[in-house]
């Protein structure tokens, strides 16, 4: 049974930390003296750095004299040994839920202690989770840059931490001395938005564009897509914001779905509450912890014996479809009515919730560090039709009224005389002769004079087409072209003069107006020939 949540679901894409074969992982915790060093260059905002965390001797291959390093939190006894800190232990064996650490205590020796380690080989959860925690012990004075020089570092067992405010932070990892080459694999977390540009009057419509045209009053269609990263499984929490803004040409529908699955398909459904307005803007916010999200769900289908159908995990695309309004504030021509937007993500699977232990060194926050998407953005255009009323003599002319529709039917080609026309809008002007007709599409239209200047002969229907091309990659108008005979473009924005001639129109053929001069025709010449049968007559009885 398919079940709906609430909430948006958004993306987090983070970096991989990959260790080379050459390089010794909690896995076989056989240590040797030698280097570290960063295949690949660091994020130029954030710094790697190596922690000690237990130190020795290296002999035959093999770590002797193992002892805790300065960088952990110790305890000096009256003899002079080191016992781990009850902060530490506290947070290994209770709190974090290892069995490997079950009998960890403040009298455990250092080479118990690695050992412990060594029970974590098997289960690379388990080791990702430790070194999580053991990351947030660690004593920043003992740090030893890394870079992509190979640092020389002495005998024992390290700890690796990307530190920083650039995004996505790597995964601490621990490492054991010796000639090792970290493999950076960092990835900068990335979404997608499209517009859908569809053209009234033909059968065209592309989806994957960043920018289109649209007529004023339109509902304009977005999709976003947001693919979870490979190692979304390692967040303890995944809180989201999503932030769109709009420019003052758009309103908001306020009507969003919400969908995962893969790749562009639409997939299950999430419904949600909000968005949420921001004071002082046309913005939008949504928010939501995907993790929480993921627990109700499966809390909610164990419940119910069903099946859980929260398959969010490494790969999944969020697909988010909304539509927004062209209003009457909208830009004509330029640089377009644009809509930006940036996701705020979790960009640090180091981070894990606070134990509330007190003196516990570095306590995190409430939620996980995050990051934030460039700024990216769609542009939506629309067009003007400017009509010039003129006389003969190109002077002028007040007093008329034009009509404009537009050709819907995508499946035939546009009849002048056809019925598929959709009226646009009507204009009735007595004191001016400018005619502005705005927010068009591109697509086929037809301008009609239905009342002429009082003396002057209305024009005949006119049919035309506007054509528009955009360059999404600068989210500019390319070229905007009409048909409308002695038409000038400039900026999106079509003018055009329409001359009415003096004189009275005749009725057309076939109409009403023939059959009226047939009559009066008929009935002057009736008369002609009755006046000249009667002057003859006269003429007749004169002689």
């Amino acid at each position: 049974m398919k079940k709906t949540l609430k909430g948006l679901s958004a993306i987090l894409m983070t970096s991989v930390l990959a260790v080379s074969a050459s390089a010794a992982t909690v896995g076989s915790l056989t240590a040797s003296a030698g280097s570290i060093k960063v295949k690949t260059a660091a994020d130029t905002n954030n710094a790697y750095k190596a922690y000690p965390i237990l130190t020795g001797t290296l002999t035959e291959g093999k770590l002797s004299n193992v002892d805790f390093s300065d960088a952990l939190p110790t305890t000096t006894d009256s003899s002079g040994k080191k016992h781990l800190s009850d902060d530490l232990v506290s947070a290994l064996k209770t709190k974090s839920g290892l069995t490997a650490f079950a009998s960890l205590s403040t009298d455990t020796t250092p080479t118990q202690f690695a050992d412990m380690i060594a029970n974590l080989a098997d289960k690379s959860a388990d080791a990702e989770k430790f070194a999580k925690i053991i990351g947030r012990y660690v004593a920043s004075s003992e740090a030893i840059a890394i870079s992509t020089d190979a640092t020389p570092v002495a005998d024992g067992y390290y700890i690796v931490k990307e530190e920083g405010t650039g995004a996505p932070k790597t995964l601490n990892l621990l490492k054991v001395a010796g000639n090792a080459a970290i493999d950076v694999k960092e990835t900068t977390p990335s979404s997608d938005k499209t517009v859908t540009d569809v053209n009234d009057s033909k059968n065209v419509a592309d989806t994957h564009t960043k920018t289109a045209d649209y007529d004023i009053g339109d509902n304009v269609p977005y999709v976003l897509t947001f693919t979870l990263p490979s190692d979304y499984s390692r967040y303890e929490k995944y809180p989201i914001t999503f932030t769109d803004t709009m420019s003052a040409g758009l309103s908001f529908d306020k009507s969003a779905e919400i969908f995962y699955g893969t790749g562009d398909t639409t997939g299950d459904a999430i419904t949600f509450s909000g968005p949420t307005a921001v004071t002082g803007g046309n913005q939008y916010t949504y928010q939501v912890d995907l993790k929480a999200l993921q627990a109700t769900e499966a809390a909610k289908t164990a419940a119910d014996q069903d099946e859980d159908i929260m398959g969010i995990s490494k790969g999944t695309v969020i697909r988010i479809e909304y539509t927004a309004t062209l209003n009457d504030n909208a830009v004509i021509g330029g640089t377009g009515n644009p809509n930006t937007y940036t996701v705020e993500y979790a960009n640090d699977p180091n981070w894990v919730p606070s134990d509330d232990t007190p003196g516990t060194p570095e306590t995190p926050p409430e939620n996980p560090p995050t990051g934030t998407t460039p700024e990216s953005k769609n542009v939506v255009f629309t067009y003007q039709l400017t009509v010039n009323k003129k006389d003969d003599d190109g002077n002028s002319l007040n007093g008329a009224t034009f009509k404009l529709s537009k050709w819907t039917d995508k499946e035939k080609a546009a009849d002048i005389n056809g019925t598929s026309w959709k009226q646009v809008d009507v204009i009735q002007l007595t004191d001016a002769a400018t005619f502005d007709f705005k927010g068009l599409d591109d697509g086929i239209y037809k301008l009609e004079e239905t009342a002429a200047p009082a003396h002057y002969n209305p024009i005949a229907p006119i049919k035309f087409e506007i054509t528009a091309e955009h360059i999404d990659s600068t989210y500019t108008l390319d070229t905007i072209q009409t048909d409308l005979t002695d038409a000038t473009v400039t900026n999106g924005v079509i003018s055009v003069d329409i001359k009415n001639n003096k004189g009275i129109q005749l009725p057309s053929t076939g109409g009403m107006g023939t059959t009226i001069f047939y009559i009066v025709g008929g009935l002057m010449i009736s008369g002609a020939l009755v006046l000249l049968i009667v002057k003859k007559r006269m003429s007749i009885k004169e002689k």
